[in-house]
């Protein structure tokens, strides 16, 4: 359901984790779980950030908006704890999901590519007036490039995986999902996605060198990333229009220009004005409830002459959670994104890193937390990656502690 729901549909992908809540109701040790749950740090990051939401009850003003924010981050919490007290998933379970997130994620994308090339021209002219292709099935542009990132990833790490349970037919699978993935990437000139990719393979090479010390693989690799950019500017118009595009929208910010149709210009003025009253409110933010109002109000003192439905939030999560939460809010997010990195029993996981890096860069060019294509699918992975294994870690130290 969930691997379908991300790619197609929301409600699908809310849905998902009543499955995940009943396997926890039904795990009849859930007693021992929860006493190990308590103490899993990977887990009570993301549980106190969904406090901090509840908490700014205590100075918000606008009291609809945070209800609906009490309910639709409950993700926060709820999909953590039933992977918490669930128990894990057999392996050949967790090769399925693999399998099948690879599957529908590469058959959207084949989709989307199919419907580029029958609308090529078009496509092309309406990148250099800042629009953008969503996929085949409707989910915006900048989730879905950011999905894509993760699933080439993902492919990439099935096909060079030193061992991989796929086998040869496996492999070859995962490695032609990779290229497809990062076919539609640089075909639909994904902005968001292209930089959420390259910057995770960067990642991965500064550890190949500095960790790894693979240096002559390493220099090849960084060549490698810097070459490709350059070779899809040169061949593939697309790439070279949104760079165009990029270009202009900048140019007109600076010269304080007509920004109304231009996004990337509209994100600036949007962090200029949420920076503004970030300023003023560092601590708590303003409540994550109050952002709408607060950004109207900053907007209405200087417009940069936008239209009112022109006036963005953030689109920088960085920011959102800061203006929304203050500094605690942005520190629980920033470590959230990185404990898994550096601590065991996450820290040389592959996939883990590649998560983490991907949601790093796609957050700063929008408030991806904000929407249900952004945050659900990020909790659902960051609870089976993260949560799960630290979880089993400690439930195994548990028993030889008290055999």
């Amino acid at each position: 359901m969930y691997m379908l729901g991300v790619f197609t549909s929301r409600a699908l992908t809310s849905l998902s984790p009543l499955l995940l809540v009943l396997a926890a109701v039904l795990n009849r040790d859930r007693g021992i779980y929860w006493r190990e749950y308590r103490r899993n740090p990977v887990a009570l990051i993301p549980a106190a950030l969904y406090g901090l939401v509840v908490l700014s009850a205590l100075y918000t003003e606008n009291w609809q908006e945070w209800r609906h924010q009490v309910f639709r981050q409950s993700i926060l919490i709820v999909v953590p704890l039933a992977i918490g007290l669930a128990p894990p998933l057999p392996t050949r379970y967790r090769q399925a999901l693999v399998a099948w997130w690879l599957a529908v994620g590469t058959a959207v994308a084949a989709g989307t590519l199919v419907h580029f090339f029958r609308h090529k021209e078009a496509i092309e002219e309406s990148i250099l007036r800042s629009k953008t292709q969503s996929a085949i099935t409707g989910v915006g542009h900048i989730y879905f490039s950011v999905m894509l990132a993760f699933t080439a990833l993902y492919g990439l790490e099935v096909a060079f995986a030193p061992t991989c349970r796929f086998g040869r037919a496996g492999r070859w699978a995962a490695g032609v999902a990779a290229v497809v993935c990062v076919v539609t990437l640089h075909l639909l000139a994904y902005r968001t996605g292209l930089v959420a990719l390259y910057g995770a393979l960067a990642v991965g090479v500064i550890r190949l060198v500095v960790v790894q010390r693979r240096f002559l693989v390493g220099g090849l690799l960084i060549v490698g990333l810097v070459a490709a950019p350059l070779v899809a500017y040169r061949t593939i118009t697309s790439v070279e229009r949104r760079v165009a595009q990029t270009n202009d929208d900048l140019n007109r910010f600076r010269s304080r220009q007509d920004i109304n149709e231009y996004s990337l210009s509209q994100r600036l003025a949007a962090w200029y004005t949420a920076g503004t009253l970030v300023s003023q409110h560092w601590l708590l933010g303003v409540g994550p409830a109050d952002v709408r109002q607060v950004m109207d109000e900053q907007y209405a003192r200087e417009s940069f002459g936008l239209r009112p439905e022109n006036r963005i939030l953030p689109h920088n999560q960085y920011l959102q959670h800061l203006l929304g939460g203050g500094i605690v809010a942005l520190l629980l997010l920033l470590a959230m994104l990185g404990l898994p990195l550096v601590a065991e029993p996450t820290r040389t996981v592959p996939m883990v890193r590649n998560l983490m890096a991907v949601v790093g860069f796609g957050l700063f060019f929008d408030s991806m937390f904000e929407v249900q294509f952004g945050l659900n699918p990020f909790v659902l992975h960051y609870a089976i990656l993260v949560v799960g294994p630290w979880q089993q870690a400690r439930l195994a130290r548990r028993l030889r502690a008290n055999p």
